[in-house]
């Protein structure tokens, strides 16, 4: 018994190593002997960077550095495929090569350029890609990279990049920035729509949308200019269509993109206006010069105090321009996306984050800040899913975020009140010290009675306007999308079919805080050559 266990357990030993020898050899010869390789990826002397590296029929490995370097573990009878855009395919057999002398294999990769015309050129277009060649309608397509520049706002770089499209600016104003364009011109007048379609990743967007589109995730910029596009689109791409499709992610090491920038913004045009000396003279001038029977509105002993600058409060001498609008000011813009993944699964996330202020002073008659600021920041992520040979899946998620401060009515409305309000009847603001008593700000004022307005007319103070309050607003938009691709060509060669679906969820909230300034108009007490107030207004106008 004893003799028959003991041949019992060597057999079990034996059958054990037996099974596990033939795995083994099992294993290497299905996969041959790891063997490392490194090399240089390059084309016409010059290294190449992100060129995709893969097993002919098999996974991919990962791409070339910055420097056009890769360096991999992989099996003796490899075959490596070299794939990168604008260049020829190529295949390197590891058995052609032999190792050195530390058993490394070196490789010298040299890719050849495809020799494609404009015309093989391959554009977006209604439904999917074509060839210009092939193509009997105007489009125009946009390099991504040319729509980079200082500024946050998509649609200010749209203008002198397609040929036709008119484009013009309004406002520089932060939130108030978008340029209008047109791609087929004016179609109609009035209230008729003018603007052409926007697509993005095919979903009909707004120009906020397209404003805040960040160039750093698009992939096709192309515009559909003539009337062929009504034949996919209808009556609503009359105008014109703009479609843009963001970036996709590709097999490979995962890759990450950041910018980062500081930006100076100002005035594009400062208007110079005269000194105010000059500007009481001229009006009195008007009025002498038409015949007029009312007196001149500044006497003469006004324009010799304002010269000397006897009493700023008294015979004030503003400069609006100065007082509430700043030379320049400064800006950011962040970006950080990520992109790679494999044969069944890519991805490309990308996040944004934008500060934009106006030009308007921090004045410190209150303790908020009226300037204006716009804070926007985006999250984007594009998932696609290689689900069988033949479908593909795309899973979509957008984000777009604005935080808006500034002061009440548009900045547009303060440039112009600092721009034609009197600059000599009154001043911006009493010292406490006049009425120490009083807790809200003394602003200057100053009633102007004629025949037209008998009750009198309270001049503007661009400074109380400015500082009298202050709006914020939030505005949010969510978008998931997913979209299913179907190859048909076991039914009709060159079939395809497309499903896709999305969500929108917009949100929008505003607050307005903001107080009726009280005005004062000073007068000299001769008494004791002090200054007394008195109130013009009771807060409620």
């Amino acid at each position: 018994m004893n003799t028959k266990f003991r041949l019992q357990k060597h057999l079990k030993k034996w059958i054990c190593l037996l099974l596990l020898f033939s795995l083994t050899a099992m294993a290497s010869f299905a996969q041959g002997d790891l063997i490392k390789i490194q090399g240089i990826v390059s084309a016409k002397d010059s290294p190449v960077a992100g060129v995709t590296i893969s097993i002919k029929n098999g996974k991919a490995l990962g791409t070339s550095d910055e420097k056009g370097e890769f360096k991999f573990d992989v099996a003796s009878s490899t075959t490596l495929v070299f794939k990168y855009i604008g260049f020829k395919e190529k295949e390197v057999v590891l058995k052609e090569y032999r190792p050195d002398a530390k058993g490394l294999y070196i490789l010298a990769v040299s890719l050849e350029p495809t020799k494609e015309s404009a015309l093989d050129e391959v554009v977006v277009v209604g439904f999917g890609t074509q060839k210009k060649a092939s193509l009997v309608s105007s489009i125009a397509s946009v390099n991504p990279k040319e729509l980079k520049g200082p500024t946050s706002n998509l649609t200010t770089m749209l203008a002198g990049r397609i040929p036709g499209m008119i484009a013009y600016q309004r406002s520089g104003e932060p939130g108030a920035d978008n340029a209008s364009f047109f791609v087929r011109g004016l179609g109609s007048f009035g209230s008729g729509k003018t603007d052409p379609l926007i697509l993005i990743d095919g979903v009909e967007s707004t120009q906020t949308d397209l404003a805040r589109l960040q160039p750093d995730d698009i992939a096709s910029f192309s515009v559909l200019k003539d009337a062929t596009a009504a034949a996919v689109y209808g009556a609503r791409g009359a105008n014109g269509v703009l479609l843009i499709t963001t970036k996709v992610g590709s097999a490979g090491k995962t890759q990450f993109m950041a910018r980062a920038e500081g930006k100076i913004s100002t005035n594009s045009r400062s208007i110079e206006l005269t000194d105010n000396i000059t500007y009481m003279n001229l009006a009195n001038e008007a009025v002498l010069t038409r015949g007029l029977s009312k007196p001149t509105p500044y006497t003469q002993s006004k324009i010799e105090n304002t010269i000397r600058h006897t009493n700023p409060y008294l015979y004030p001498d503003n400069d609006w321009i100065d007082m509430l609008i700043k030379d320049y000011t400064f800006n950011q813009g962040f970006n950080l996306s990520a992109s790679g993944g494999g044969e069944r699964a890519r991805f490309y996330v990308s996040g944004t984050y934008n500060v934009d202020n106006g030009i308007l002073k921090k004045l410190g008659t209150n303790n908020f800040n009226n300037n204006i600021k716009l804070i926007n920041y985006s999250l984007r992520s594009n998932v696609d899913l290689q689900l069988t040979k033949s479908t593909q899946a795309s899973v979509k998620l957008y984000g777009q975020f604005d935080d808006y401060n500034g002061p009440i009515g548009s900045g547009a409305d303060h440039f112009r009140a600092a721009l034609w309000s009197n600059p000599v009847q009154f001043p911006a603001v009493y010292p406490k010290e006049y009425m120490p008593y009083i807790q809200h700000p003394l602003f200057g004022g100053y009633v102007v009675i004629d025949d037209s307005a008998p009750q009198g007319v309270l001049l503007t103070n661009p400074y109380a306007n400015l500082v009298r309050g202050y709006q914020q607003y939030n505005r949010s938009t969510l978008m998931p999308q997913v979209e299913i691709k179907q190859n048909l060509d076991f039914l009709t060669k060159g079939l395809n079919f497309r499903m896709m679906g999305y969500a929108k969820r917009y949100s929008y909230g505003q607050t307005a805080r903001s107080y009726n300034p009280f005005y004062y108009t000073g007068r000299l007490d001769p008494s004791d050559n002090s200054i007394q107030l008195s109130v013009i207004n009771d807060g409620s106008t």
